[in-house]
């Protein structure tokens, strides 16, 4: 089984106020990187996942309580702690691939978790930090 797992965005559908609910991940983050991504990861994987700063690993049924603003880029946002992510990415083993399709700087959060796991990891964004958004959202619509 390939699971991909692809980030979360800072654009979420509660921003402006428009929409106050509750919503799923499928719909939670609407970033023109984070479809992208999605785009890319049902194409070529089984199983998404999207990797929340703030939940860690989301299904893309789980539904999310409301607005929040939290990043893995400032270091005093509450993000998700590093052994529940762990705890977390144990789910992920049953994969034969994994694919990453996240900047660097969210990978590493989830090769720490995984540990010395066996399985074969693609990292298609590999190179790519947060600040390039533009460059990673035309190379995941590159890919076939």
């Amino acid at each position: 089984m390939k699971i991909a797992v692809i980030p979360c965005s800072k654009e979420k559908i509660w921003d402006g106020g428009a929409y106050t609910g509750a919503a799923t991940a499928a719909i939670a983050y609407t970033s023109p990187l984070h479809r992208a991504a999605r785009d890319y990861a049902t194409r070529v994987a089984d199983v998404t996942m999207i990797l929340s700063a703030k939940y860690g690993l989301l299904h893309l049924h789980d539904l999310i309580e409301g607005p929040y603003d939290v990043t893995f880029s400032r270091s005093d946002d509450p993000v998700i702690e590093p052994d529940r992510l762990a705890r977390q990415v144990q789910a992920l083993r049953v994969a034969s691939s994994l694919i990453i399709a996240c900047p660097d700087d969210y990978a590493q959060r989830l090769l720490q978790a995984l540990g010395d796991a066996h399985v074969v990891i693609e990292r298609p964004l590999s190179g790519y930090s947060l600040a390039d958004l533009q460059g990673m959202t035309a190379h995941l619509q590159t890919l076939p």
